[in-house]
């Protein structure tokens, strides 16, 4: 379950354009849409380096090296076709969660 942090400085990008990156992430990486979470943050403040998006992506640690680059790459490909946002102005940062120390819904994960 690919759960991701967004943090948008600037611009407005709809829910339908969120959706449309979640279903089409979801198809390129073979997973189903419901187990991929997005949460979109517009009201913060920032401080030093600057990124229109940036993104912090939590991932099981059942993926491959390979296997999690190809899930980075296409989510900042998709990013750049479907938010319009370059790549060179995003910022994603990956960390990789161990079986055991996911809950969901009260029930632990374990993989």
């Amino acid at each position: 379950m690919p759960i991701l942090n967004c943090y948008l400085t600037h611009g407005n990008i709809s829910n339908e354009s969120w959706d449309q990156l979640v279903r089409m992430w979801a198809e390129r990486i073979r997973v189903d849409s419901s187990d991929i979470c997005i949460h979109v943050f517009t009201d913060f403040r920032n401080f030093g380096a600057q990124y229109q998006l940036k993104v912090e992506l939590y991932l099981p640690s059942i993926w491959s090296q390979e296997a999690t680059e190809t899930i980075q790459n296409t989510f900042l490909t998709l990013v750049e076709e479907v938010l319009k946002i370059q790549q060179d102005d995003t910022f994603l940062m990956t960390q990789l969660i161990h079986s055991g120390l996911v809950f969901d819904r009260g029930k632990q994960e374990v993989w």
